[in-house]
């Protein structure tokens, strides 16, 4: 059940901006990285025992690219596009590309059963839905098939889907720029149409109490928590962060929009890999919840 918020008290309590070039979406944000951030190494993955970089302005190009793939998928402003995937740079371009297209991203934890997985994107409503391997697909194979809202499936890490019509995230991207050569104006008109009170994402309970709930947070949710709670802190160009949380939960979901903001370089790294990840990338921010700190001091 998604929870719809109360928009009478949402008009009543509009931000006051900071400072007059304060961001009001996450694709301002996004833009502001590139513009103010062009680092050669904003996105950091590991891959076959190598580290590779994604420099800010061709994050900003991917996630573009990747929002016009999926215009051209019929995705449009305010559908739903869930994600359900390991957190890896894949999952950062998917979920900005959704924001440039003015879709709302709908995270699933991989580690949900499909049952579960399934009643989320039957909930939300999903258009579309990226998955991380086509491993993981197979696993979930039938309740996409399941859910008739669904139109598009792609595949973030690999090659052929095992499903029908699937596409892996480079042909996504190779639709995007193409419709971006026929219609070069079109990916400004969509970035320009986002609104600070546009519902940006749906982040479902654990379910727990019950079926899990979908919390609807919009631009302006994000952005102002993004701001109040990182600007009076000095992070900056000089640093480098270590992400290992899951993105599909709006704490390091939140932590990511900082460290990009930020103009931090961010690594992905693994629970299962800390403590060489740490040795490798020695980062000077690192977001971790009680129980890592507990296993690093064991």
């Amino acid at each position: 059940m998604v929870e719809v918020p109360d928009t009478r008290r949402a008009a009543s309590t509009n931000r006051l901006p900071l400072t007059p070039d304060e961001p009001a979406t996450l694709v301002e944000i996004y833009e502001r990285v590139a513009r103010q951030h062009p680092k050669p190494d904003t996105l950091n993955y590991k891959r076959d025992g190598v580290w590779h970089s994604i420099p800010a302005v061709e994050m900003l190009r991917r996630a573009r690219h990747l929002a016009l793939g999926l215009y051209s998928l019929g995705i449009r402003k305010h559908d739903r596009v869930s994600i359900l995937s390991e957190s890896c740079v894949e999952w950062v371009l998917a979920d900005q590309a959704c924001l440039f297209a003015g879709a709302v991203t709908v995270p699933i934890y991989p580690t949900l059963t499909a049952p579960q997985a399934g009643y989320i994107v039957r909930d939300c409503g999903a258009r579309a839905i990226f998955v991380a391997t086509a491993e993981k697909l197979a696993e979930v194979k039938s309740v996409i098939e399941d859910c008739p809202s669904i139109t598009s499936v792609i595949l973030l890490i690999g090659g052929d889907a095992p499903v029908s019509g699937a596409l892996n995230l480079s042909e996504l991207e190779a639709r995007g720029r193409q419709l971006d050569e026929e219609q070069p104006q079109l990916s400004h008109e969509l970035a320009r149409a986002n609104r600070p009170e546009d519902l940006a994402t749906i982040i479902y309970t654990s379910g727990t109490t019950g079926e899990p709930k979908g919390v609807m947070l919009t631009n302006s949710n994000m952005v102002s928590n993004l701001i109040d709670s990182s600007n009076h802190l000095d992070f900056g160009e000089q640093d480098a962060a270590l992400s290992v949380l899951p993105l599909s939960h709006s704490f390091e979901r939140q932590a990511m929009n900082m460290y990009l903001h930020h103009g931090m370089s961010v690594y992905f790294g693994s629970l299962d890999a800390l403590g060489e990840n740490l040795r490798e990338v020695r980062p000077t921010v690192f977001v971790g919840v009680p129980r890592i700190y507990e296993k690093i001091i064991l």
